[in-house]
């Protein structure tokens, strides 16, 4: 029986990644990228320098001005953007036919069988992001699982180049994490119900399954 790999490739901070890129200047600088320059406008990726400046993800154009820091902002550039992903689609399509993109942020890849013909998983999760890094410059982190879920939240979780949860173990390796990171969280309706019951570890959840069983 051959095993399902699914590799969730994350290109963290991706927007900023490629902004510095095409402008080395802005590599030490503090960066914002906001959706627009009005003043309903809002901060969709920002640098670590503007993070320790006290801006954050979402934070208005208004309120920015305000502040009145020395902040690079940048317009959200969709179409630089979009040229990149498609780039970074072609080079990935070479270790697999069977490739997903997630917008921006990343690609997932359908291993399955890959490994007979390349090897051990990691090396070729390793042999990507190399592969990737000299065609671009852009970095990248790999999780690595059975299914996209578990492969999509150990590339948030884990800070790890790579890193591989076995078939059999997404349990143990869910169980601490905050609940959050579940897809199915980002309805209201659910976190209502996961506040109301003070669910602070997705291990809760499991042990409610359980007992249902």
């Amino acid at each position: 029986m051959i095993l399902k790999d699914v590799f969730c490739i994350r290109l963290k901070e991706i927007e900023l990644q490629i902004e510095r890129l095409m402008d080395p200047r802005l590599k030490t600088r503090s960066v914002a990228i906001i959706s627009s320059y009005q003043s309903n406008g809002f901060i969709i990726s920002l640098s670590k320098e503007a993070e320790e400046e006290g801006l954050v993800i979402g934070m208005k154009v208004s309120v920015i001005k305000r502040m009145n820091l020395c902040v690079q902002l940048l317009p959200y550039n969709s179409s630089l953007y979009n040229r990149m992903n498609k780039y970074l689609y072609q080079t990935i399509s070479n270790f697999t036919p069977i490739v997903e993109s997630m917008d921006y942020e990343g690609f997932y890849l359908d291993m399955k069988g890959i490994q007979s013909i390349r090897g051990d998983a990691k090396n070729n999760a390793l042999n990507i992001i190399n592969c990737i890094h000299q065609k671009t410059n852009i970095n990248s982190i790999v999780g690595i699982s059975s299914n996209k879920l578990v492969s999509k939240i150990i590339s948030n979780v884990v800070e790890e180049k790579i890193c591989e949860v076995k078939k059999g173990q997404e349990a143990s390796f869910l169980s601490p994490l905050n609940p959050f990171l579940l897809p199915v969280v980002k309805y209201k309706s659910v976190q209502r119900i996961i506040k109301f019951l003070w669910i602070k570890k997705i291990g809760s959840l499991q042990s409610i399954a359980f007992d249902k069983e």
